[in-house]
């Protein structure tokens, strides 16, 4: 079970959850405390459910998870960029603007 607090020199709620008997403390990023106890607890619920929780994950977009995968293969030269490029172009025509949390198959 996890909880909130303030920090000092913290304007925003902080909280404290556990992942695996593992303790984690993150910030909620809101000083609006239903926000807050909204962010723990989609934060516990992913825990819960063994999900991945990663900080950031809700805000990445399509464009940024493209170009890590385009400088993946650059850097370890495990594809052809050509061949990577026509294969991705219809991707970023679709997904083009949207955020990763958002893209589900159907």
């Amino acid at each position: 079970m996890g909880y909130l607090f303030k920090q000092k020199q913290s304007r925003f709620f902080w909280c404290k959850y556990y992942v695996n008997g593992r303790m984690v403390r993150e910030s909620t990023g809101t000083d609006k405390e239903k926000a807050a106890r909204d962010f723990l607890k989609a934060r516990e619920g992913r825990a819960a459910l063994g999900q991945p929780i990663l900080p950031k994950a809700d805000r990445v977009r399509y464009e940024e998870a493209e170009a890590d995968l385009r400088q993946h293969y650059e850097a370890t030269g495990s594809r052809d960029l050509d061949e990577y490029a026509r294969r991705v172009q219809h991707l970023t025509r679709f997904f083009q603007g949207r955020r990763i949390a958002g893209i589900w198959p159907t």
